[in-house]
């Protein structure tokens, strides 16, 4: 069976309409293609989901699966970032937002601490105002920057704290 269940449009940062990704994926011969937009709910970056047009996501993904149904199966889903106490996905809530399936991402890496408790469990509550973050997949330069600013330098504290959101995030999905 072939498939794919990370699939971006220009909805997010992809740059093809979801028909025009569904025919690709026929001419392809996949049995199964999953959209997966970037989410950071209820925010976005530029390169997210815009939070209004959520439903006109879902609605959209909907109408190809019925559109293309016994040709190949049309899943609609979120790649979903791990943010707390901004963004901690929600299966019910994404559920209510047309939701199939969910790719927990951690796409930002907070100050030490932000994301979990020093026991690894999730904490989704207030924060420091002065706490920060940065996109672990900026360009090299922006990513520095964001380790000397939140971790003093310290590659290790950085990667640990990446390490401890991914397991955060795995949790929050469970």
């Amino acid at each position: 069976m072939k498939t794919n269940y990370h699939t971006h449009t220009d909805f997010c940062d992809g740059r093809d309409s979801p028909e025009a990704m569904v025919s690709a994926a026929l001419d392809r011969r996949f049995d199964i293609i999953g959209f997966s937009a970037h989410s950071l709910y209820p925010f976005a970056a530029e390169w997210h989901l815009p939070s209004r047009r959520f439903r006109e996501y879902a609605a959209c993904i909907a109408a190809l699966s019925q559109a293309y149904r016994g040709r190949i199966a049309i899943l609609a889903g979120y790649e979903a970032d791990f943010l707390p106490p901004f963004s901690c996905p929600d299966k019910a809530a994404y559920a209510a937002l047309g939701a199939e399936y969910l790719i927990g991402s951690v796409h930002y890496l907070a100050a030490d601490g932000l994301c979990s408790t020093p026991d690894g469990t999730v904490r989704c509550g207030s924060v420091d105002e002065n706490a920060g973050w940065f996109c672990v997949d900026a360009g090299a330069e922006e990513v520095a920057n964001g380790i000397r600013a939140l971790f003093g330098g310290d590659g290790k504290k950085a990667v640990q704290a990446h390490f401890a959101a991914v397991r955060g995030v795995l949790r929050t999905l469970d």
